[in-house]
């Protein structure tokens, strides 16, 4: 890594990426289904973007449903609001 790069493992970009989906519960226990498009992944993340009204908090715990029965866990690391209703996440897998 070079001098002054603070991301740990290096980022690639699938170009057969598509859409995926991902989930999480409200504080009123209903579940919040996002569609998304991959940015970038590493070992141990991705960044995502999606259409939406709200942010996701940082630090809650998202799913990515990855299959039928098939979800791995992730920690939302940084949300940033690109416009309106466009948001990027930066996910940690857990």
């Amino acid at each position: 890594m070079g001098e002054g790069n603070k991301r740990g493992s290096i980022r690639f970009v699938d170009p057969d990426s598509q859409s995926i989906t991902l989930s999480y519960y409200s504080e009123t226990k209903e579940k919040i289904v996002i569609t998304a498009l991959i940015r970038d992944e590493s070992m141990g993340g991705m960044a995502c973007v999606y259409v939406g009204t709200v942010g996701i908090e940082v630090g809650k715990i998202i799913f990515w449903e990855e299959a039928a029965n098939i979800s791995t866990a992730c920690e939302v690391v940084r949300c940033i609001k690109i416009t309106e209703d466009i948001f990027c996440i930066g996910l940690k897998f857990n």
